[in-house]
């Protein structure tokens, strides 16, 4: 080899990823995610209970005129009326 030549496999530029870089990038992604989803059931499970305290309030609305409609007894109240009456 002369002095001055240079081999064409060392300027060889660096392109892509390698294996490691890739599984690192991986890593990282998974434990990003591994913090954000907990943070953000939270929220679900305030909406739940938001959504359940809204249908039991829409039962209850509803359950007296059912009642009145259907010339029946509350359910649940028919012990308490026969020993209110003695």
């Amino acid at each position: 080899m002369k002095a001055g030549f240079v081999s064409s496999s060392n300027t060889r530029t660096k392109s892509g990823l390698t294996l490691i870089e890739l599984l690192l990038v991986i890593a990282v992604i998974a434990i990003l995610a591994s913090l954000i989803f907990p943070a953000l059931s939270r929220p679900k499970n305030g909406a739940h209970t938001v959504k359940c305290g809204s249908n039991v309030r829409q039962i209850a609305l509803a359950l007296p005129f059912y009642v009145e409609q259907r010339s029946i007894p509350l359910p649940g109240i028919q012990g308490a009326n026969d020993a209110t009456q003695s």
